[in-house]
């Protein structure tokens, strides 16, 4: 339980210290990163995390070839808590200006899950909307 809370205190304070620079590294069209928060039903949780390993990494695995967005990584919190997320998807941009195509894929499916996966899921949260992440 300590590590989630670790780890969700990490993500929470990139958001606000990443939020605070969101508007500069807009204009110069710097490197962008999107966190997508996913929370299932407590009676789905192993059906959703079934699909997210599966058809899910597939998906996303070629929305990566496309060029949708240049890498992701896809993490699982191993608590079923309802306190918490249950599943995460980091997407790293290259410029802040290809986030356009994924806010495209958003509009048929939402947080990148299909209509079976939605009705999987008790909700989805980006955090924010856009965090622009300094890569060293």
């Amino acid at each position: 339980m300590k590590i989630i809370r670790v780890f969700v205190l990490a993500v929470t304070t990139l958001v606000v210290a990443s939020s605070q620079i969101n508007a500069a590294d807009a204009v110069t069209d710097g490197p962008a990163s999107l966190v997508i928060l996913y929370r299932a039903k407590p009676e789905k949780r192993i059906e959703f995390r079934t699909w997210l390993k599966k058809d899910g990494a597939a998906r996303f695995a070629q929305w990566k070839k496309e060029g949708v967005f240049a890498d992701h990584q896809v993490l699982f919190s191993t608590f079923g808590a309802t306190s918490t997320f249950d599943a995460a998807i980091i997407l790293d941009f290259t410029h802040y200006t290809d986030s356009a195509r994924w806010k495209e894929v958003e509009k048929s499916f939402p947080g990148g899950l299909t209509d079976d996966a939605l009705k999987l899921a008790a909700g989805l949260k980006a955090a924010p909307d856009h965090i622009n992440i300094a890569k060293s």
